[in-house]
């Protein structure tokens, strides 16, 4: 399973989507997100704590069709490391009103297009 840990509120624009963050495993261009795993942070009581939720899956359909980061597109990004991801495909679950276009910090568990 690939994983990208979505920074900030992903952003349509015309049929791609744009999504900035941290990749939590290594992700090529033409990987597919299959899921959207909201994260809900929750401060605890244990010396200021945060811990996260994760929320029910949503089904969403987007493939990877560019990878940028310190301003050149790449084919492949490490885990661990930043970037701007542009998507294509059925995202409209990311974008829906109520609590998961609200959320800033979200997690993305996809699948690779080649399974």
């Amino acid at each position: 399973m690939l994983e990208f840990g979505i920074a900030h509120k992903p952003i349509r624009k015309g049929n791609e989507w744009h999504l900035i963050g941290r990749c939590v495993t290594d992700i090529h261009v033409g990987d597919r997100f299959a899921n959207f795993v909201p994260v809900r942070f929750v401060s605890s009581s244990d010396f200021g704590n945060t811990n996260f939720v994760r929320d029910e899956a949503v089904p969403i359909d987007l493939t990877i069709v560019q990878i940028v980061a310190y301003g050149k597109n790449f084919e492949t990004w490490s885990a661990g490391l930043t970037a701007a991801l542009v998507l294509r495909g059925d995202g409209e679950n990311l974008g829906n009103s109520g609590s998961l276009c609200d959320l800033e910090k979200v997690q993305c568990a996809c699948s690779p297009s080649y399974l």
